[in-house]
């Protein structure tokens, strides 16, 4: 009985470190998949920092932070949309990886009131995720 328990026990561990990546996220299928998405107010340690949906007019500068899946290098777009029109868009290179983290910068000025969409698109134009947030 105990030898069986053993047995079952090493077959649950060793199924949760084949099926899982370093980052704790179950992997993905296919050649790119985004994992975590956030607005942040700043990065620290390759991390996103003060995270948010609402931000002050004078926040200054936000950071889009992706973790992502990839089978193969690639690139991604982060693409920020203001009030439905494109302010800005950044291509940015993925390694191989199970949780490689990147992100995009904009400059947010006081005018720049309103609802904002950053949109993560493959260079094909394949929709990958997106997040939206406010500037008050």
């Amino acid at each position: 009985m105990m030898k069986h328990a053993i047995v079952f026990i090493l077959a649950m561990l060793i199924t949760l470190i084949i099926g899982m990546s370093p980052g704790g996220n179950v992997l993905a299928s296919g050649p790119v998949k985004i994992t975590q998405i956030s607005v942040c107010e700043s990065i620290l340690d390759r991390e996103p920092v003060d995270e948010g949906k609402i931000f002050p007019r004078d926040v200054g500068e936000l950071y889009c932070f992706t973790r992502v899946y990839c089978s193969e290098p690639t690139q991604i777009k982060h693409i920020w949309y203001h009030n439905g029109e494109v302010a800005f868009s950044k291509s940015l290179n993925i390694g191989v990886s199970n949780g490689w983290r990147t992100r995009s910068m904009k400059s947010i000025y006081p005018h720049l009131t309103g609802n904002w969409t950053v949109a993560v698109e493959a260079m094909d134009g394949t929709s990958l995720d997106s997040i939206e947030f406010v500037i008050k």
